[in-house]
């Protein structure tokens, strides 16, 4: 990106009016419709982006399509790490300033509303953001860039208070009135502006009746315009409060009606999609596990050949009503499954008379318009889709936001969760991302498009309620949609895939198996979160209620000393002295349960004494006591494949080594699990994480396996013809490194057989590739590209490190060389990480240590990075003793740290760094 900021010269841009329109095509310039392929992987399904109700467009110029690509590389980044916010901003203050404006509302736009939350959650985050609002609204505004700037001010809605959402609207709404409406428009805009002013005062006090009055009296032409600036000027707290009152709902439920019915601006959708996030927040209509076992799914199509529309409208009880106004389009074949479950709960003539629901009951709608895709919604948007229908029946319902992503109800991102590890959260926001970029490569057979309905459901259920609020039971629903149509997925065989779609379906089965794991993970901090608040309540001696299902089969809980007389558990076996032991998710693991600190024996010998010798003896004594035959070796194996793997963890680490640098989730839990206490949760955690990279292994070697056979069958026919060897090139490079470097491995292994067989050099050179070896080191100067983009790349250096004691004698030294960064270490790290924990200051700190007393002195080459200068300060701070820093052209004597000095904060301050 940097390359391509250098080479293209930002032009001035035209100002409105002078560059020609054109009708936008199925993939609409101003972002109403799908976006290409590239654009999906930040934003799901593709529908999570705000949309506008524009017919035409400009025609793009190169200045914006400059700023797009920058955009799309910032968002891309942004996607990858937990805390982007110093890199945008120092690529931003790189941009030209006539374009800043367009990189702002681009990025912007490509952020759903779930990740800007998480931004403004954080200092750093709201100073981001900041940055972008005031960049978007300088100089010439356009309703776009209004329109982002509206998406920010809500994601801040709960950091901000009354006060400054009013001062900030208002600024908003004076630029966007500027930019969209005519001389008449804005004078009704201002005066709805006022109106909605005076009715913010009525909310503080929670006259929400009062409201509801002044809505309903309006005017028809500027109720959607008071309603709207109305809940513009409302926090994200104040709208909740709302949502939790009768009265409330009702004012809410009312300004929705108001504002969708017509003529819908972007604007007005942006303000429903915040009424019914709030609305959804305070639900107490069924759940997420009433509506994924027992879904409500409505069918919609706009087509003139087979049209499934609807009518729908908010009754004066509250209530919506729905029905389909044609049988013969809606009792078309392809609308026959989602039909009938509608005719199950109402009944077959009500789905054509007159259907009943509650506003913020959960439904859903199929849009085979868009590929059958199906979203969760709240039943009042079914008002929504009702008034696209009448406003544009020819055209398709595609002014959709998937709630989830736009509601802000607790996506999962770089900040996760309360009480969830931050793979977890990376492990569900992967899986989401792979799946809905690569949606048409799996719904290429049926087993796919089976997997995807499920998974529509499961994963819109999650973004709808919030992935922090569905609770176990939530959890549970969504593990239980998606499982089963996983397996049967997998279960198929298809056929007429090419390799790409092959390769590109088992990646999605893997990314979906890890997003399980991820799911499965999240239930098990829910239930540590839920046991945590019941033991504080029991402290206190508050009346506490544990769900009868909280507990899963394998919980933490079992490993709990007993609080009467003890007794083996039923998969136990009391032994010798009363002690007893106990078998922990298929780990041999022995804990004594009449001690009160329980020992596990992962990795080591058993540290109880006695227990050892005791439960040695009686597995003896057991095994004269068994009878013989099949029933008994069998009991015998799984005894056997139960025992505790004494591997170190280091060992285990390399022997998964493939596995992390293919699934990164994997390395940073096991980072995260090394650094636990030894204990049964320890165990647990490794054996539940070896399951899940054995698994991954069996299906890493299926697919090296697969890709090293088609590799075989195309050199075969590259001797014959050309278009073989160009597919073979084609299908390595659709494959990633550490598949290529499986790939070799196995190469280099035939090689050397054939060396012990003493087959002649000719032969073994033809068992190699030149294509592999060529894509290998294709792939290796991208990755060193990359790090000479960076602007503080440094070639790789030596030091030379010596450490001294009291006396002035030197004690141990070493030469350190700087790089050497591996796959494994980014995928345990992450990238920036690893990068820094490659530098020779980082490796003398690690590898030589320092203690109190002592002098580390390093002689390097360049000055220290900020990243180094932390590491040297903190371990002086942390462990003793003085680190001196010697560089050519640094201060005489070199720069010393010792505890409490702040040199790295010195340096920093004067430029020498």
């Amino acid at each position: 990106m940097v390359q391509h900021l250098a080479q293209v010269q930002p032009r001035k841009l035209q100002p409105p009016g002078l560059v020609p329109l054109q009708r936008c095509g199925p993939t609409s310039c101003d972002g109403s419709g799908p976006e290409p392929a590239d654009h999906a992987v930040h934003d799901g399904k593709n529908l999570a982006a705000p949309v506008t109700d524009e017919s035409f467009t400009m025609q793009r110029s190169a200045d914006e399509d400059l700023a797009a690509y920058i955009a799309k590389d910032l968002a891309a980044y942004a996607a990858g790490h937990a805390s982007p916010y110093a890199h945008i901003r120092s690529i931003f203050a790189r941009v030209d300033s006539d374009i800043q404006d367009n990189v702002a509302a681009d990025f912007t736009q490509l952020q759903n509303t779930n990740q800007l939350e998480e931004y403004a959650a954080t200092p750093a985050g709201r100073a981001m953001l900041d940055l972008l609002t005031e960049a978007m609204l300088t100089g010439h505004v356009t309703s776009f860039e209004t329109l982002q700037a509206n998406r920010i001010l809500s994601a801040k809605g709960r950091t901000i208070t009354p006060e400054q959402q009013a001062k900030e609207t208002t600024r908003i709404a004076k630029l966007r009135h500027r930019a969209e409406d005519s001389v008449t428009e804005l004078a009704v805009d201002q005066q709805a502006m006022k109106l909605a002013h005076s009715m913010s005062d009525l909310i503080a006090v929670q006259r929400y009746d009062a409201i509801t009055k002044k809505i309903q009296d309006a005017p028809a032409n500027v109720e959607d315009n008071i309603a709207a600036h109305l809940i513009e000027l409302l926090t994200t707290p104040q709208l909740e409060a709302a949502a939790r009152a009768a009265a409330g709902r009702t004012m809410l439920d009312v300004c929705y009606d108001a504002i969708i019915t017509g003529s819908v601006t972007a604007f007005e959708r942006l303000q429903g999609d915040r009424i019914l996030a709030a609305r959804i927040s305070s639900s107490g209509h069924g759940g997420a596990g009433e509506a994924l076992e027992n879904p409500t799914i409505f069918p919609l199509a706009t087509g003139w050949g087979s049209t499934a529309t609807i009518v729908a409208h908010l009754q004066s009880d509250g209530t919506v009503m729905v029905y389909y106004d044609t049988k013969t389009g809606a009792r078309q074949p392809r609308f026959k499954q989602a039909l009938n479950t509608l005719g199950r709960r109402f009944g077959d003539d009500k789905v054509f008379t007159g259907m009943i629901l509650q506003p913020d009951e959960v439904v859903m709608v199929q849009l085979f318009d868009q590929d059958g895709v199906i979203l969760p919604i709240p039943a009042i948007k079914l008002i929504d889709f009702f008034n696209q229908q009448q406003v544009d029946f020819i055209g398709k319902v595609t002014t959709i936001t998937f709630l989830g992503a736009t509601a802000g109800l607790g996506g999962v991102g770089g900040a996760g969760i309360l009480g969830w590890a931050d793979t977890v959260a990376f492990a569900i926001s992967a899986g989401s991302i792979f799946v809905n970029t690569y949606r048409k490569d799996i719904a290429r057979t049926s087993g796919g498009r089976s997997f995807l309905a499920a998974w529509d459901m499961a994963e819109g259920i999650a973004g709808l309620y919030g992935w922090g609020r569905l609770g176990v039971d939530g959890l549970r629903a969504v593990q239980a949609k998606v499982a089963p149509a996983l397996r049967r997925w997998r279960a198929e065989a298809p056929t007429g895939l090419s390799a790409a779609e092959r390769n590109t379906i088992a990646q999605a089965q893997q990314k979906t198996e890890a997003w399980l794991d991820g799911v499965k993970q999240a239930e098990t901090a829910e239930i540590a979160k839920a046991e945590a608040g019941a033991a504080k309540k029991a402290a206190t001696g508050e009346p506490t209620r544990h769900p009868a299902d909280v507990e899963p089969a394998q919980s933490a809980k079992a490993h709990a000393p007993p609080a009467g007389p003890p007794k083996a558990p039923e998969a136990s076996k009391v032994v010798a002295g009363g002690h007893s032991e106990v078998h922990v998710t298929g780990d041999r693991i022995v804990v004594c349960q009449l001690c009160p600190d329980l020992k596990d024996a992962v990795g080591e010998a058993i540290t109880h004494p006695g227990v050892a010798a005791e439960v040695a003896e009686a597995e003896r004594v057991a095994a004269r006591g068994k009878p013989a035959g099949a029933a008994a070796k069998a009991e015998v194996a799984v005894l056997e494949a139960e025992k505790v793997n004494a591997e170190t963890l280091r060992r285990q680490n390399v022997r998964y080594e493939r596995e992390f640098i293919a699934d990164p989730a994997l390395a940073q839990e096991w980072s995260r699990i090394r650094g636990m206490k030894r204990g049964p949760s320890k165990a647990a955690a490794v054996h539940d994480l070896e399951l899940r990279a054995a698994r991954l292994k069996a299906a890493n070697d299926r697919r090296v396996e697969g890709v090293r056979q088609q590799a075989e069958q195309l050199r075969a026919g590259a001797m014959k013809n050309a278009a073989s060897a160009h597919e073979l090139r084609e299908l390595y490079r659709d494959q990633p490194k550490w598949v290529l470097d499986d790939l070799k491995r196995l190469e280099d292994q035939a090689v050397e057989t054939m060396k012990k067989a003493r087959k002649k050099p000719l032969e073994r050179r033809h068992r190699r590739d030149p294509l592999l070896s060529e894509e290998i080191r294709r792939k290796h100067l991208l990755a060193e590209d990359v790090k000479w983009m960076e602007r503080d790349y440094r070639m790789p250096h030596e030091a030379e490190v010596w450490v001294n004691g009291k006396a002035g004698k030197r004690l141990r030294s070493d030469r350190f060389t700087s790089g050497g960064v591996k796959d494994l270490d980014v995928a345990e790290h992450g990238f920036n990480e690893a990068n820094t924990r490659s530098h020779t200051e980082a490796k003398a700190l690690r590898e030589l240590g320092i203690h109190p007393g002592e002098t580390m002195y390093i002689n390097g080459r360049y000055a220290p990075c900020r990243f180094c200068l932390a590491r040297m300060q903190k371990a002086v701070d942390t462990f003793g003793g003085t680190v001196v820093y010697l560089w050519p052209g640094g201060p005489k004597g070199g720069a010393r740290f010792f505890r409490g000095s702040g040199t790295a904060t010195q340096l920093r301050g004067q430029g020498a760094v």
